[in-house]
């Protein structure tokens, strides 16, 4: 049996007590049968009287909701009260739609339904998706109406200029805040020329564009919108480098130091000489020693400075020493014969330099004597270096036993200073001293005179004079010297 029925056939199968249906012959797919098909339905079929009560009582709810509404509809419009209820929203909606979809069914419609699962005819499926298209057509129509509206599609026509004004002017009046330049903010264009390939507009030459990141601020509106704020020019500044630190530029005067010779306690063999000193001394090497390599020059140099060096024992001058009683008998040769000449006497003025400048030493510091052939006598026989013996002797005021000790600028101390290996933080001192006006040779070796001129730079600024490059020492040197100046001249 149908779920549903039209209410006028019921009305007309009341009147006529029994109403035959012409029920039409439907071929019945093989989806919807079982296994065994039921037999096709070809004969009239008539409503039992059970099915024409259930009907009628259906009919008759659905005509008091209809009656009931209109009563409610009337009462309103007489300027009742009533109160409105989902259910009567829901019947008054249904009773306006019940036109456009359709209630009417056709005379087989449930049977269709029945047999082919079809609820609503094709009319009724057209209509319904006429309905849907039509309503998100008029819904697409109010959306771009009211997007117009705000978008300037009913601008009035006229020129650039008058456009772009009473933009401006309008804007104006619901925007207090324009940019602090005074730039023009830009015009609205209409709808069709935004989008026309035709139009090309191009602003007048007062006109500045504004952008995203614009500062705005509060200013007053100006008086004479013809003349434009000219646009500032802004340079970029130079990447400001980063700040110098005197303590990381001191670390770099920091090293750690190697073992030197008063580390094994060595006796120092430095010695302040004199002019005439040097002169008695490499003349003592040529006249002693000129047969002799430069070694074996070198070794007599030794001897002579450790008893020079030697407190006590002996003078403590070269001159004095060597100008001894029976000490070096080539001392009156000297003195007859005068300053030599010649290659050899440059080479005993070079093993000179050797011994007082670079502390060159190839003995070790208790030696003190020497003599040719022979290597017997009252004192320690050490060595043999050419055609002379050397021999030892314990004087007190001198290292006694031990090795050789290590030459000047073989050693390296934690901080700069006299006899440490030549390098580049050496050679930095040497040209900042230079630079504030002392006597000093940027040559990278820390001899005696980078030492004084140190002890000098020390005393003028109050620190402790012991000629060291530490750290309070250099610091201040770099302050005078001038941070900027240090680092374009040695880091940049």
């Amino acid at each position: 049996m149908a779920k549903r029925l039209d209410i006028k056939k019921l009305r007309k199968m009341k009147k006529k007590n029994s109403v035959s249906v012409n029920a039409r012959k439907v071929t019945v797919r093989d989806q919807y049968l079982d296994e065994t098909p039921a037999p096709l339905i070809s004969h009239d079929e008539s409503f039992s009287s059970k099915d024409d009560s259930i009907n009628s009582r259906k009919a008759d709810t659905a005509a008091k909701s209809r009656r009931s509404y209109r009563a409610k509809s009337a009462k309103r419009s007489r300027g009742g009260t009533s109160v409105f209820s989902v259910s009567s929203i829901l019947a008054f909606i249904k009773d306006k739609l019940s036109p456009i979809f359709g209630n009417k069914r056709s005379d087989n419609a449930a049977l269709d339904f029945a047999v082919n699962h079809k609820r609503r005819s094709k009319r009724e499926k057209r209509r319904r998706l006429a309905f849907i298209c039509g309503g998100a057509g008029l819904a697409a129509a109010v959306i771009l109406i009211v997007l117009l509206s705000f978008g300037g599609a009913s601008s009035p026509a006229g020129t650039v200029s008058d456009l772009q004004q009473a933009a401006i002017t309008d804007i104006d009046k619901q925007t207090p805040r324009v940019k602090s330049t005074g730039a023009k903010l830009p015009i609205l264009m209409t709808f069709t020329a935004a989008f026309s390939d035709s139009f090309e507009y191009i602003p007048p030459e007062d006109t500045e564009i504004l952008s995203i990141d614009d500062p705005y601020v509060d200013t007053p509106e100006p008086t004479d919108t013809a003349a434009a704020t000219p646009p500032i020019e802004t340079t970029v500044p130079d990447p400001t480098p980063a700040p110098l630190i005197v303590g990381d530029l001191i670390d770099y005067f920091i090293v750690k130091e190697d073992k030197y010779y008063n580390d094994y306690k060595y006796s120092t063999n430095h010695y302040n000489y004199t002019d005439k000193e040097f002169k008695d001394f490499a003349a003592m090497l040529y006249y002693e020693a000129r047969g002799e390599g430069m070694t074996g020059m070198v070794a007599v140099g030794n001897v002579i400075m450790n008893r020079v060096l030697c407190r006590g024992a002996f003078p403590n001058n070269i001159t004095a020493v060597l100008s001894a009683s029976g000490q070096f008998t080539p001392w009156n040769t000297y003195q007859k014969n005068g300053v030599p000449s010649g290659e050899s006497w440059s080479k005993a003025k070079r093993a000179a330099r050797a011994v007082l400048d670079k502390e060159v030493w190839v003995i070790p510091q208790d030696i003190y004597y020497f003599k040719r052939g022979s290597a017997e006598g009252n004192n320690v026989f050490y060595k043999k270096i050419g055609n002379h013996n050397f021999f030892r002797r314990g004087y007190s005021g001198r290292q006694r036993g031990g090795g050789i000790p290590p030459a000047l600028y073989d050693r390296t101390y934690k901080y700069p200073q006299y006899g440490c290996k030549p390098a580049k933080r050496v050679y930095r001192i040497q040209y900042m001293l230079n630079k504030l006006g002392y006597d000093v040779k940027a040559d990278s070796y820390f001899g005696i005179t980078t030492k004084d001129a140190l002890i000098l730079f020390q005393k003028k600024y109050k620190l402790k004079s012991d000629g060291i490059a530490g750290p309070d020492t250099i610091k201040r040197l770099i302050k005078e010297f001038g941070v900027q100046n240090y680092y374009d001249k040695f880091l940049k």
